[in-house]
């Protein structure tokens, strides 16, 4: 009895490490890129066209990270010979699990203090990377706002309420779409249980939200 929980234990501290480094592999790269695109566009010198390299370079950063952890992950499915798809299915299906009970039925152990002490660091890792991706549709909306304006600011002798208008909604709509595709690559790389991608994550926490 002592054995599997455990087991269970270990199972759960594994996949809060394999959890958060998946948030990290499809997060840190592309903010940190695109943070620096940020600090840039605030420079005189550069314009709006000027950024597009930056976005692109994100890009190409974000889609070799999460090919890299992907592969890494499948390479690790392969070799662990005990059960077919052990880390993209059950590591990853334990750390996106809702709930104590629904993870220690995964683990197949008892609530331990071990165990306990295991559930509550993945809970907060779990918490803490859920609230980034519900959230980043928010951030997505007021920087491409923001982005906008600023650059209407610059690239016009004479700023007007129009052209702020017309600079932050192309802006947005570009913002968006670079969301849209980061978000598809990114749930590659988070091995979401269910063929669920990031939308029907972030669709479902606002549903339950909004009912609430």
């Amino acid at each position: 009895m002592g054995n599997d929980f455990s087991t269970g234990t270990h199972l759960i501290t594994t996949a809060t490490l394999f959890g958060a480094a998946a948030l990290a592999f499809t997060m840190f790269p592309f903010l940190v890129i695109m943070i620096r695109g940020g600090f840039k566009a605030k420079e005189n010198t550069s314009s709006g066209l000027s950024i597009l390299g930056v976005v692109a370079l994100a890009f190409v950063v974000h889609t070799l990270f999460c090919l890299m952890f992907i592969s890494i992950i499948k390479i690790l499915d392969i070799t662990y010979l005990d059960e077919a798809n052990f880390y993209s299915q059950k590591i990853f299906g334990i750390f996106w699990a809702e709930g104590q009970g629904a993870v220690l039925n995964l683990v197949g152990g008892g609530s331990t203090s071990d165990a306990l002490g295991a559930y509550a660091t993945l809970h907060l890792v779990q918490a803490i990377g859920k609230n980034l991706l519900y959230n980043i549709p928010i951030v997505v909306v007021v920087v491409g706002l923001a982005y906008g304006a600023l650059q209407a600011n610059k690239d016009t002798y004479r700023t007007d309420y129009l052209s702020v208008l017309v600079f932050s909604m192309v802006s947005f709509i570009c913002v968006a779409i670079i969301y849209v595709v980061w978000a598809y690559i990114a749930s590659e790389a988070l091995f979401l249980p269910n063929k669920q991608n990031l939308f029907d994550l972030i669709k479902a926490y606002w549903e339950k939200m909004l009912v609430k």
